[in-house]
């Protein structure tokens, strides 16, 4: 199953990004909530985001479909968390202000 899914999250950054640029962010399964469990199946899901187009690409454990969702800048710190209570990961940014 180990070799599967990385054979799958390897196709997947081929196919969306061309190993170009990118923060890649895959963890295995853990007994604690996963920052990046995007579809609230309790487990991790591959998820890729690009910043100098500020591209998140996430690959969903569930199902095996992928979202892309163009949030954030070159600048930004990638920040996803539960922040509305649905039990699913949303896609944040952190983005430092000047003279504030």
């Amino acid at each position: 199953m180990q070799r599967r899914s990385l054979k799958i999250a390897a196709l997947f950054v081929y196919l969306m990004l061309g190993l170009s640029s990118a923060l890649i962010i895959h963890a295995q399964t853990a007994t604690h909530k996963s920052p990046f469990d995007f579809d609230g199946d309790n487990k991790t899901d591959f998820t890729i985001w690009r910043p100098i187009a500020g591209d998140w690409y996430i690959l969903k454990s569930s199902n095996g479909s992928y979202d892309i969702t163009h949030f954030g800048v070159k600048s930004d710190k990638i920040v996803p968390g539960d922040y509305d209570g649905d039990g699913k990961t949303d896609v944040a940014v952190f983005r430092r202000q000047e003279n504030i």
